[in-house]
């Protein structure tokens, strides 16, 4: 279990799987009553693969439920195009702090 945050507020996320240095899987907990996001369910997967002796291919896959289905189908895109910037900041600071 480890605990997160963001301007948005704080939340919990219990790893559901590991294998060292190739595969993590976590499960958001998304029933605490300050969860500041509008999921029901959020889930993800990040795994690790070498391509060859200087490359890697890190795969990033999230499963989520909005609250409302409704408020999910105007909010989806948005979402979308936003944690992707947040995820792409994430693989450049690794990055950085890997080539240092």
């Amino acid at each position: 279990m480890r605990e997160c945050g963001s301007k948005e507020g704080r939340w919990k996320e219990l790893c559901t799987f590991w294998r060292e240095q190739k595969c993590y899987e976590f499960e958001v907990q998304t029933q605490a009553d300050d969860y500041p996001f509008p999921f029901k369910m959020l889930r993800g997967k990040w795994s690790v693969d070498a391509v060859n002796e200087n490359e890697t291919t890190i795969h990033m896959r999230f499963d989520l439920q909005f609250k409302n289905k409704v408020v999910g189908w105007f909010l989806y895109p948005i979402m979308k195009f936003q944690f992707m910037k947040v995820c792409e900041t994430l693989l450049d600071n690794w990055q950085a702090s890997v080539e240092r």
